[in-house]
């Protein structure tokens, strides 16, 4: 990966609707920058709450409150703190967190419900290969 140095540190807010689109990107985002961040007002969810913890699990430290997420993010350098990450039936933060978790070092699973599994990744997994990352589908 090509790393573009900032010329300028970025702060500033955003304000945007509760969306789980955007709240997964945001958690994403969050956790890979350098520093703290706060996502206010996001849309609680299933699938958002197993992006949170699946990030924590990363290695991003994520405390979520009563109409925030704070999170202490991980300047890119993922730190998985178990091998398997069950990502029971969200189908996003399985796509979004396959390409995410290649930032981290060893090996380690991402798995979900039998009915995620069944989902197609051999795209998602074909593009990583050409990355050089190795991955594989167990199922």
């Amino acid at each position: 990966m090509k790393r573009i140095p900032l010329q300028k540190t970025v702060c500033g807010e955003v304000r945007v609707p509760g969306s789980k689109s955007l709240t997964h990107r945001a958690l994403i985002a969050a956790a890979l920058a350098r520093g703290y961040s706060v996502i206010a007002n996001p849309l609680f969810s299933d699938d958002t709450l197993l992006t949170a913890g699946a990030l924590a699990q990363l290695g991003a430290g994520i405390r979520r409150q009563k109409d925030r997420f704070e999170v202490a993010g991980t300047d890119g350098r993922l730190q998985p703190v178990c091998t398997e990450i069950d990502l029971h039936h969200s189908g996003t933060s399985m796509r979004l967190l396959t390409a995410v978790a290649v930032l981290g070092r060893g090996s380690y699973t991402l798995t979900g419900s039998p009915r995620l599994q069944q989902r197609p990744v051999k795209d998602l997994l074909d593009a990583l290969a050409q990355l050089g990352v190795k991955t594989a589908c167990l199922q």
